[in-house]
């Protein structure tokens, strides 16, 4: 078996793939994901590189996920701050809406339109009213939090928390050793379907040499 430190793979839609180990081909191997059926499937030789290549792919993409953000000491209290509590929120039309919260359903802080952002929500009698990501620096504007720690929160997810894994990526990635491909189950081909990328079985058709159980759609995470 390869030394897993030089192997390093790309997460990908987890739907009609083989449940063996993308690294290796062993039998016993389950997923690490980085959201509902989108990461890796790796024996327990490989978990380590599966953990290293999700967190590398999020450090690429600039997404945090709540529960990595939760163990780290400034975005996890940035988040207990606002956890359980109501705030206002700036909106397009430049006006601070009372009776927004950290919306937990979304579990990623993610940069996008040049900002870091954090997902909130609007609940009104029960229901759910309406979704956005906002800046995190607007937080500031509501006057009940500590602007320290958004600073903070902000410059470390600038520096990037998973910045090792994926300096340890490129790395493996230049020493030219990386296989860099996952293994397709016999018949299966990839499609693009409105800009996302997708599995389709072709009847007769060709794909991997050895034909291998489609996984169960159902989160199998580590």
């Amino acid at each position: 078996m390869e030394d897993p430190a030089f192997t390093t793979l790309t997460p990908q839609r987890l739907v009609m793939t083989t449940s063996a180990c993308f690294y290796c081909g062993a039998v016993q191997a389950k997923w690490t994901v980085i959201e509902y059926l989108f990461g890796l499937n790796a024996c327990s030789s490989h978990a380590a590189a599966a953990l290293r290549d999700c967190r590398a792919y999020m450090h690429e993409k600039k997404m945090v996920k709540f529960s990595d953000a939760y163990k780290h000491p400034i975005l996890g209290s940035f988040l207990k701050m606002l956890k359980d509590v109501l705030f206002p929120v700036l909106r397009s039309s430049g006006d601070l809406q009372e009776g927004w919260s950290l919306n937990t359903f979304d579990t990623f802080i993610m940069h996008t339109d040049g900002e870091w952002m954090v997902p909130v929500h609007r609940v009104v009698n029960g229901e759910e009213t309406f979704t956005k990501y906002t800046p995190i620096f607007n937080l500031k504007l509501a006057g009940i939090f500590d602007a320290s720690l958004i600073d903070e929160t902000v410059f470390c997810l600038i520096d990037g928390i998973y910045t090792k894994e994926y300096e340890t990526v490129q790395i493996i990635r230049l020493s030219g050793v990386a296989s860099g491909v996952v293994p397709e189950i016999a018949g299966v081909v990839e499609i693009m379907y409105e800009g996302q990328v997708g599995r389709v079985m072709v009847p007769g058709g060709s794909g991997s040499a050895a034909s291998q159980p489609l996984v169960e759609q159902a989160e199998n995470p580590c």
